[in-house]
């Protein structure tokens, strides 16, 4: 008997539950342990799966740290794309994208971390705030509703 289309989607339907969970428990776990102390199987542990089931949906560790940002960014990406399309100035821009910055890592501070899960400092992620708000504020520079652009001390 072969699958109809209908009796597909719940299948497609567990599959990416599963692999949610499987993201949501990393993030936790590379929050609590840090990404380099962090095994698969606390992972797995985590998220209430054998070890092995990780290995069905991601390749290693590494992928499933590059997922959650991936993830992460595309949310908050489109996110910010809705939000700026009613801010007509660079300037209200440039302080949109830093509230929602700030409202996302609030929401979920597990998420502000480096490239490697190390959770960042509040003066790194200062840093890496302020690099990101110099470059946008080029944008109002170019047009010429922003004259100069520092983040408050």
């Amino acid at each position: 008997m072969s699958r109809t289309k209908n009796s597909a989607q719940p299948a497609r339907a567990a599959v990416a539950d599963k692999r949610e969970a499987i993201l949501r428990a990393a993030t936790h776990v590379f929050a609590r342990k840090g990404y380099f102390n962090s095994k698969v199987s606390d992972i797995a542990g985590e998220a209430g799966i054998a070890d092995g089931t990780v290995y069905l949906y991601f390749k290693s560790k590494d992928e499933i740290l590059h997922s959650i940002f991936d993830r992460a960014m595309a949310e908050f990406i489109a996110e910010g794309r809705r939000e700026l399309e009613t801010i007509p100035d660079a300037a209200g821009k440039i302080r949109r994208i830093a509230e929602l910055h700030l409202e996302k890592l609030g929401a979920d501070r597990e998420m502000a971390v480096d490239e490697t899960g190390r959770r960042l400092t509040f003066g790194e992620y200062r840093d890496r705030c302020e690099r990101a708000a110099a470059g946008l504020a080029a944008l109002g520079v170019a047009d010429g509703t922003v004259v100069s652009w520092a983040l408050p001390t």
